[in-house]
């Protein structure tokens, strides 16, 4: 079976949700995005590296982590995909913008996922979620006139 253009853009929907999900701070959002038996590795090859498993740890853990954050904005900087059958495999850079307090992380991330179809529905199986880079800055709130 030919990837056709509804595949791709159904999985670049679900990146896409789970970026959303993380920003608005919407664990079942988050939770819905990967298969019950998903695996997912976070900050790889950091100090915080994490490999859990499970649709439920996975989305916990990331919404605990994001419940830090004051604001925050991910956003797909670039990604390339290849569709085989009910397979994807996905590659993401992304930048994350996140508040904390009176401090702004801006990090450069990439994401590697194994998407799989079931049932006509995209969900991320394997996840390694990678900082790139990162820089901090002083929060300044918006002067709205």
């Amino acid at each position: 079976m030919v990837a056709g253009v509804d595949d791709e853009l159904r999985v670049r929907r679900v990146l896409e949700a789970y970026f959303f999900a993380v920003d608005a701070q919407q664990r079942q959002t988050i939770r819905d995005c990967f298969r019950e038996e998903a695996r997912a590795t976070l900050h790889f090859g950091t100090r915080l590296e994490q490999t859990l498993t499970g649709a439920d740890s996975i989305a916990e853990r990331i919404f605990k982590g994001c419940k830090r954050f004051d604001a925050s904005n991910h956003t797909l900087s670039n990604l390339k995909m290849e569709i085989a059958g009910s397979k994807a495999a996905a590659s993401t850079f992304a930048i994350a913008h996140v508040v904390i307090g009176t401090e702004i992380q801006v990090r450069g991330l990439r994401y590697d996922d194994v998407l799989v179809c079931e049932h006509g529905i995209w969900r991320i199986d394997q996840r390694l979620h990678t900082p790139r880079w990162q820089y901090n800055a002083a929060a300044i709130l918006p002067e709205l006139n």
